[in-house]
């Protein structure tokens, strides 16, 4: 990203990421094609992004009875992340179907298919995947985690075409989109979501995004509520609580930390990497019908219904060309005179004595 630069051009070229960065402050999306600004957007924003994406996905299947985190028939999940940034959902979801695993619940594939237009963004999220497949790999091996990374990994895709997104009717479908709708992009994300709505059909919808409460329309809620696709009276704003406590706002002394806080990423006195994010600061808004109900409610068997007999079908004789006109003779019709020039079937053809060709029932005619 910076190679063959010097010191200067290094510190414009991370100035001007940071400055790009800043734009989230004034509602609007940053510049998300310069790999830079994605690499401190996934510093800044991946770790509270994938808790955040666990604990939808742990608030789902809370509110979901009979230890079945999947409503149906279906045991395979496929989840439609748009705006999928650094791949924060598909690490999260991978968190919470190991959650799912140990709790026994019933639930044989998860595919999460990410979506997002920046390829920039893709990149860093495939290298924090794959180093993150290789770490689970190498200390839990066995487990239930490990087994959850395996299920993700072997199906997920990304990409960056959200219309190369096709319809998958045999597994349970939902919809996510985390912090996506900003006020620059309001038209774009609308669009997508709404088509992403059609092709999935989605059963849940997760869209979350900045609001300050105080006042409360202030941030992306309303561009939110303007992009969600799902249908208003089903939605749902709860306050989803952080789901990853443990070590929250420990101190984090990786390679790529320390590289960050030279190149001027963090402040100076910037030694912690949160999990958590603001509850006062942010917006769900969730579509889960029947989630209320806390067992699945499955149709009791209707009789049969009785088979309509179907009435004899009446075959009508062909009709017969009117008796008293034939080829050759001159007939009134209602727009005039002429000469019968061929009769097919119930019609007949007609030349007006203006020269006129016109069709003619057989029973408007009668003959002069």
């Amino acid at each position: 990203m910076t190679g063959g630069l010097s010191l200067d051009q290094r510190s414009i070229k991370v100035g001007n990421a940071r400055k790009s960065l800043d734009e989230l402050r004034s509602l609007r999306s940053p510049d998300y094609q310069d790999p830079l600004v994605a690499l401190a957007y996934a510093v800044l924003y991946q770790l509270r992004h994938v808790n955040m994406a666990f604990s939808i996905f742990e608030h789902i299947g809370n509110h979901r009875g009979n230890n079945k985190l999947l409503l149906g028939n279906s045991s395979e999940l496929r989840i439609v992340d748009f705006g999928c940034g650094a791949l924060a959902m598909k690490l999260g979801a991978t968190l919470g179907l190991a959650d799912a695993l140990d709790k026994g619940q019933e639930i044989s594939g998860l595919r999460v298919h990410s979506v997002d237009t920046n390829a920039p963004m893709i990149v860093i999220g495939e290298k924090i995947w794959e180093e993150f497949a290789v770490q689970v790999r190498n200390k839990f091996g066995g487990d239930s985690l490990h087994q959850a990374c395996e299920i993700v990994e072997k199906a997920s895709i990304e990409l960056t075409d959200y219309t190369k997104i096709e319809s998958l009717p045999d597994a349970e479908n939902w919809l996510t989109a985390l912090h996506v709708v900003y006020r620059s992009n309001i038209n774009d994300v609308e669009r997508a979501l709404r088509h992403l709505y059609h092709v999935a059909d989605p059963v849940v919808g997760a869209i979350s995004c900045y609001c300050n409460q105080n006042p409360p329309d202030y941030g992306n809620k309303k561009m939110a509520l303007r992009a969600c696709p799902f249908p208003v009276t089903e939605l749902k704003a709860p306050s989803i609580s952080p789901q990853l406590h443990a070590g929250s706002r420990s101190g984090v002394n990786s390679k790529l930390a320390n590289m960050c806080r030279e190149w001027g990423l963090f402040p100076a006195n910037y030694y912690q990497i949160f999990w958590d994010w603001k509850l006062e600061e942010t917006t769900f808004l969730l579509y889960m019908p029947n989630v209320e109900h806390r067992q699945i409610t499955i149709p009791k068997p209707q009789p049969p219904c009785p088979v309509a007999r179907r009435r004899p079908k009446v075959e009508r004789p062909p009709a017969t060309p009117h008796l008293s006109v034939a080829v050759g003779d001159r007939v009134q019709t209602r727009i005039g005179r002429g000469k019968v020039d061929s009769i097919r079937k119930s019609q007949a053809k007609v030349i007006l004595d203006n020269g006129f060709p016109c069709d003619v029932p057989l029973s408007d005619l009668r003959r002069l």
